[in-house]
């Protein structure tokens, strides 16, 4: 992660930010485990919404690993959404396996 100077973002808001990081994994994990539970295609656009929209706010502010898989996910998402298959799923699954194990319930995310 970069510091939040080097970003141009103020202190504070990189702060709010950080604190911030829990909440958003708890939504990742509730929108996947929604999926898991129920793997209809309702379900996962609701996981692809909160991964779309979490991919672009982790790389802002300096998380760009993260917004990296969250953007693979989503991207997988939207390939099994299309129909494309049993491979993509799969595919869908490791990357989700991978963000949830570098991105602890304390908010570290910690990729590399």
């Amino acid at each position: 992660m970069n510091q939040a100077t080097d970003l141009g973002i103020p202190p504070a808001l990189m702060q709010r930010y950080l604190a911030s990081l829990p909440e958003k994994r708890a939504q990742v994990l509730a929108a996947w485990d929604g999926f898991v539970r129920e793997p209809s295609p309702t379900q996962l656009q609701c996981l692809r919404e909160v991964l779309h929209r979490l991919a672009g706010s982790s790389v802002m502010y300096g998380f760009d690993a993260l917004g990296g898989e969250l953007r693979a996910a989503m991207n997988l998402a939207d390939d099994v959404l299309d129909g494309e298959g049993g491979d993509q799923r799969a595919r869908l699954d490791r990357t989700m396996d991978n963000i949830l194990q570098h991105w602890s319930a304390d908010g570290r995310v910690e990729f590399g």
